[in-house]
């Protein structure tokens, strides 16, 4: 559970981070990437489709990159990957102003979705660190049986888990559209220091115990 609530907060803390400080595009869900790239079609003042269609390729990219890692690398994948996401949101941090916005977005965006795509499943949740809504309704379900009598309390622990998910990425928001606002890209030292609490816990377990399924199998991180 740990695992997956650092990765909901820095998923939101990616998301809140680069929807205010570059160009109103977020780094993880794609759907509100996707929504205002048709409306963009209609409404040239919010940039254009193209505007918010960068993003979705640079994330398509990201998840590309996960399967080059995923039928190349047999030891080890989901620490390298947490090395290069870590390494990468570091080096953007300190990316001077002349940065090209556009490739900034890019790298962002195609690290984000390097991440998700390599923690398909964190902590027996099928993870997404940017969507909230399937979270929103298995918890909103799990909480009506917890409450149900004729249910006989339903599984505390589920709704516990989801509730904390949930919380985790509200805080994670709040948080990075804060930091951002007050220093900039610096704001990715968060999620810069949040993913190396993940990589401790990886590198703690030491085998698949640390509760992540990468890609789809089960196997040693």
């Amino acid at each position: 559970m740990p695992s997956a609530s650092l990765l909901a907060f820095t998923g939101a803390s990616l998301d809140s981070f680069l929807y205010l400080n570059h160009g109103h595009v977020f780094a993880g869900v794609m759907t509100g990437n996707a929504v205002l790239c048709g409306v963009g079609i209609f409404n040239k003042s919010s940039g254009g489709a193209l505007h918010y269609a960068w993003p979705i390729l640079a994330y398509v990219c990201g998840i590309f990159l996960v399967a080059i890692v995923q039928r190349r690398v047999r030891h080890h994948p989901v620490r390298l990957a947490l090395g290069i996401v870590i390494l990468g949101i570091l080096t953007m941090s300190f990316a001077p102003d002349t940065f090209p916005e556009r490739w900034y977005v890019f790298v962002v965006v195609l690290l984000t979705g390097f991440l998700v795509g390599i923690s398909q499943k964190v902590d027996s949740y099928a993870y997404n660190a940017t969507v909230l809504t399937g979270t929103l309704r298995d918890g909103a379900l799990s909480l009506y049986g917890a409450l149900d009598p004729r249910l006989r309390g339903g599984d505390l622990s589920k709704v516990r888990d989801l509730w904390t998910l949930m919380l985790s990425f509200f805080a994670g928001a709040v948080c990075g559209g804060l930091l951002g606002r007050h220093i900039g890209n610096r704001a990715l030292w968060l999620p810069v220091a949040t993913l190396c609490l993940v990589l401790a816990l990886v590198l703690r377990a030491g085998s698949n115990t640390t509760g992540f399924d990468y890609g789809g199998q089960s196997r040693e991180p």
